[in-house]
This record gives structure tokens, sequence and C-alpha cells, in this order.
């Protein structure tokens, strides 16, 4: 393979540049690349492009309300057992876990992302209901909350069942391009609708710290590749086991790296 001047220079470029600079010209080329027919970015058509605006309206709504519950001091979560006696199997588990319960829900929520969620409207029975899905996991996880003022609560917070038998989500694929709320904004490259984002998204007892490239899709948010996303969950996750293997530490002390 013959290497052009130009694309000599961007690649002496790349080395002499420190960390934050390498991340902006390594976005920028892959925003640059031709695109193979397995990183085809699924588009609304004309026909569907007002039903896809409608939906991601809605995500967008649903998580913003959900995320202003998780910022309320008074909010509070209900741990009876229901009827079915199917919702306290996660409670039990942030008990012998040493997790306090409220809080971890509400960080759960608070940084919950619209690509994740599904609204379940038939379980919306009265006013200021929301329930969605959190299907961003292989057992979804049902979350039911009542947003009427004065009354919050998180009525459920567990695996969505059917019969007391737990329901498998297919397999996400990971090639598309995901709408996100981000935290913080930590680089832009100058002239471009492109950044480099930071993120918090929770996975079993743990939240986790990421920072993904991505294109500003309006005021809000931004468009991330889900790839990404999950490439930078188990990078993360994997520098928290390496540090524990690597560091001279008592592992009594150390708190399990738990997953949900």
């Amino acid at each position: 393979m013959i290497i052009s001047e130009d694309e000599k220079s961007l690649i002496e470029m790349f080395r002499a540049s420190d960390d934050v600079q390498r991340v902006m010209i390594l976005t920028y080329v892959r925003n640059l690349a031709p695109k193979n027919e397995h990183d085809i970015i699924e588009r609304p058509t004309e026909n569907s492009g007002e039903q896809y605006d409608d939906n991601l309206k809605n995500k967008k709504m649903l998580c913003k309300r959900l995320r202003r519950l998780a910022r309320l001091d008074r909010i509070r979560l209900d741990e009876s057992e229901h009827t079915s006696a199917l919702n306290r199997h996660l409670s039990k588990y942030f008990d012998y876990l040493g997790v306090d319960k409220l809080e971890y829900v509400k960080k759960y929520i608070e940084h919950i992302q619209p690509f994740m969620i599904k609204e379940v409207k038939s379980q919306e029975k009265f006013d200021n209901a929301i329930c969605v899905l959190d299907e961003y996991y292989r057992i979804a996880v049902y979350i039911k909350a009542d947003a009427t003022r004065g009354e919050e609560m998180i009525i459920s917070f567990h695996e969505n069942n059917k019969n007391g038998i737990a329901k498998r989500e297919p397999l996400r694929k990971s090639t598309g391009e995901v709408y996100v709320f981000p935290e913080t904004i930590s680089a832009h490259v100058s002239g471009t609708d492109l950044y480099d984002i930071n993120l918090f998204i929770t996975r079993g007892a743990t939240s986790l710290p990421i920072s993904v490239s991505a294109r500003r899709c309006d005021d809000e948010g931004f468009w991330v590749r889900l790839g990404d996303i999950e490439r930078a969950l188990v990078e993360t996750a994997n520098s928290y086991l390496q540090d524990l293997y690597t560091a001279d530490l008592d592992y009594s002390e150390v708190e399990p790296f738990y997953s949900l």
C-alpha cells in the first residue's frame, strides 16, 4: 500500500498530538471514511420520517421526565411486595450487596437515555403515570413511576417477566447511531458538528463513566454510534479489572465488581 504525502502528514500530526487532539483527529478521520455495507445507518424514508421523529420526540420527553424525577429529594421508592410477588428480586439483590435502593434507582433513572427505553402505554393506568422498559439488557428492566406533584414515587423497578418467566430481549445490532443526552462536552472539532462527549451509563449496580465521539443533533443531544458506547463500556470495565489485579491491594477490602 502506497501512502500519500497528505496521509504521511496526518500520521505525523497524530504522533505529535496530545491525547485530546488525538481523539479529535480520530473522530474527524472516522467521519471521512467511506462506510461499508455493515456500517449502513438506517434513516427514515420520506413516508416514515414523521413517525420516526414522533417516536424520538416521545422518548426524549419520557427520559427528561424520569431524569427530573430522579433529582427530587422528596421522591420515594415503593418497596412493598406486589400482588404477583415478582417485584422483590432486585430489592433482595441490592440488600445483599449493601446498596441503598432508593439512591441506586435515582441514579439509574437520572442517567437513562432515549435509545434504551420503550414506553408501555398499557400500564399507564392513572394520571401522571410513566411506564417504560429499559431494553438495553438481555432481560429488560420494568420501570414504573408516579409523577404526580407532591406524590412522586418509583412504583416498580424489576426485571420484565410474564407470569414469572423472564422475557428475553433480542440482541441489539451495534451498527447504527442513537440519540443521547450528554453529561458534559469534552472536545469539539472547530467548524464541524463533531464532538467528544461524556456519559454515565449504569450497567448492573455500577455507573460507568465513558467518553465517545458524537455528532450534534440538536440543542439538547447528539448522535452516537451504539457500537462506540458498547466498546467504551467494555474498555472502562476492563480498566477497572486491570486496576484490581495490578494494584497491591488487600482484596478483602475491595468492593466487588457486580452486575445486574
